[in-house]
């Protein structure tokens, strides 16, 4: 993402915009204000949501594709968020124009994931006998709200959708990349942070990988991180969080922290866009790389980045579909926790998090499972 960003990830710091614009967002974020200008509120957001009866009956036969340990962190994780930030981010945890679910039933819904996952836990159960993997517990026990995707600005944005109401269903990840303390051949791109903010705005990224600000002007307005390729690089700026080994097998992660002013572009290709990111490096990062893997492994899979702004953060949400390799019906159920600057007033995409990855391939492989769009439901305690 980052047009996405931890869409995940850990330390996720709150990404203070340099420009008006969306603010990225995780919901480890604990710091910073989000702009709520440039048009991201959609009015008539509550207008692509319907309740429908669902009975057991009709989802029997759906396997339910989800971690319960990982959906748990997950829960446990958002509604900590929720309940400490629910009155100062309350316009993205709980937009005003949105009533479809009100917050209390969003804390409540979590609230309940949280009791019956661990009540299962605790009684010893096989993995599979887990009442939130069986379909028939989850539709006596929740509500469903169908998600119609706004397919008109889907039409706007030169994105063909379903007639059916399908969204589009994308995907992101923390990359492990490698990389140099020093610019070589291989990894001439560098990962800057932002020493001096009276650095010039709308210096764009085909300036800065030109070597722009490896200018002696520029040595204490900006700090190289690291060194990565242009790959390396493409990747940590649209994922928001990469993973950097260098050649004595240290490692150090980094995260975006503010970028240049220049908004992103959805309708043109990644190496065509102007936005760069300056990063940070997560504090104690090196000593901090298997935590920061566990933390990854157990939101892989159940987490999602929407749009927060029209919807709210904190959502369970779940997906239904036919899965592209076993053509078997299944249902995956996540919350709702990021947001991106893909997703300003974008009430027809969800962006799945998928975890850690060592190139684009392999992630390519994993996302075989899932298919390019898929019916959404938010679901709610009865």
């Amino acid at each position: 993402m980052f047009q996405k960003i931890q869409k995940i990830i850990v330390t996720f710091v709150i990404l203070i915009i340099l420009s008006i614009d969306i603010q990225a967002f995780h919901i480890d974020n604990n710091a910073g204000k989000t702009n709520k200008n440039s048009g991201v509120i959609n009015t008539e957001a509550s207008s692509f949501f319907k309740p429908v009866s669902l009975s057991s009956r009709s989802i029997r036969r759906e396997k339910v594709m989800t971690d319960p340990a990982s959906l748990l962190h997950a829960a446990k994780d958002t509604l900590r968020y929720i309940e400490l930030h629910e009155q100062d981010r309350r316009h993205t945890i709980a937009p005003e124009h949105f009533d479809i679910l009100s917050l209390e039933q969003v804390k409540s819904t979590l609230r309940y994931v949280i009791e019956v996952i661990e009540e299962d836990k605790e009684e010893g159960k096989d993995l599979e006998t887990f009442r939130i993997l069986n379909p028939k517990f989850i539709a006596k026990n929740f509500n469903f709200i169908a998600w119609t995707a706004d397919n008109q600005t889907a039409q706007h944005n030169n994105v063909t959708l379903p007639n059916d109401g399908a969204l589009r269903l994308t995907n992101y990840a923390v990359f492990s990349v490698t990389g140099s303390k020093t610019k070589t051949k291989k990894y001439g791109c560098a990962l800057y942070e932002l020493r001096d903010h009276s650095l010039p705005k709308k210096i764009s990224k085909q300036s800065v990988v030109a070597g722009l600000l490896e200018q002696p002007k520029y040595h204490k307005k900006v700090k190289p991180l690291a060194w990565v390729s242009r790959e390396g690089l493409e990747e940590a700026l649209m994922q928001g969080t990469v993973l950097v080994k260098f050649a004595d097998s240290s490692y150090k992660i980094f995260n975006v922290h503010l970028n240049n002013g220049i908004p992103y572009e959805k309708n043109k290709p990644v190496l065509q866009q102007k936005r760069y990111w300056f990063f940070k490096e997560l504090k104690h990062s090196a000593k901090s790389v298997e935590s920061f893997k566990n933390k990854i492994k157990r939101r892989s899979g159940v987490i999602f980045a929407g749009d927060i702004h029209n919807i709210g953060t904190g959502k369970l949400i779940a997906l239904r579909h036919t899965n592209p390799i076993t053509q078997e019906p299944e249902i995956r159920l996540g919350v709702l926790a990021d947001t991106g600057s893909a997703f300003v007033n974008n009430l027809y995409q969800l962006d799945f998090f998928a975890g850690l990855f060592s190139n684009r391939n392999s992630l390519s492989q994993h996302m075989k499972q899932l298919p390019i769009f898929t019916h959404a439901y938010l679901l709610s305690k009865k």
